[in-house]
């Protein structure tokens, strides 16, 4: 069964915030609610519905830019967030700032581009610009190849004495684990440092929590 949606607007309580109301809830067919102030949304959150923040970055400003950031990180379940009203330099520092953040519209974007993009978040979708997205994939696909390179150099015993290290035990007892002797669990400690580039067990435990 499909969840039922729930649209926010967060802009000031004025005459064009009524009529932008008006005229999303005649296109997207769902519930439009326009809440002008972060304790509005101190609200019981239904489980069965998916609730959508369309906030407007030229009402919302820094100085109560962290109260809304808190009362919507509340809503931790089935919730999105779409930003209009943005500007184009600062679409990738707002996708940190916004972690929900599903999709982005500049000031430049029209209501046709404003339905069609809300439709796509709607549907479980992201709206980036194409100069983002790219941005994104592009330093996702760096992080994973450095996380990746080192692991994949490990050999599978290599990794499994790690994740031993990680337990806090000593060479003696990753050895009477793994029914090896103490003088190969050395061998294989020094290997994954020189592999790993670390001095010291701290050092490649911190390197597995992160990678491993």
């Amino acid at each position: 069964m499909n969840k039922k949606q729930h649209l926010f607007l967060i802009s000031e309580d004025s005459i064009e915030s009524s009529a932008l109301v008006h005229f999303l809830k005649l296109k997207l067919a769902v519930d439009v609610e326009l809440i002008s102030t972060p304790e509005q949304l101190s609200i019981t959150q239904d489980v069965d519905t998916e609730y959508f923040f369309l906030a407007n970055l030229q009402y919302i400003s820094r100085a109560n830019e962290q109260d809304w950031h808190h009362e919507i990180n509340q809503w931790t379940i089935n919730t999105s967030i779409i930003l209009f009203n943005t500007d184009p330099e600062l679409e990738t520092h707002l996708l940190q700032a916004w972690p929900l953040c599903a999709g982005i519209f500049q000031k430049s974007a029209d209501q046709e581009q404003l339905i069609k993009g809300i439709k796509c978040v709607f549907a479980g979708e992201y709206w980036f610009s194409r100069s983002t997205m790219t941005s994104q994939l592009a330093t996702l696909r760096t992080r994973l190849h450095r996380q990746y390179q080192p692991y994949a150099k490990l050999t599978s015993r290599e990794v499994e004495i790690l994740k031993q290290v990680m337990t806090g035990a000593s060479n003696m007892q990753i050895a009477d684990n793994l029914f090896l002797s103490e003088h190969t669990v050395k061998s294989h400690l020094y290997n994954v440092f020189k592999k790993l580039k670390v001095k010291n067990r701290l050092q490649a435990v911190s390197w597995a929590r992160e990678y491993i």
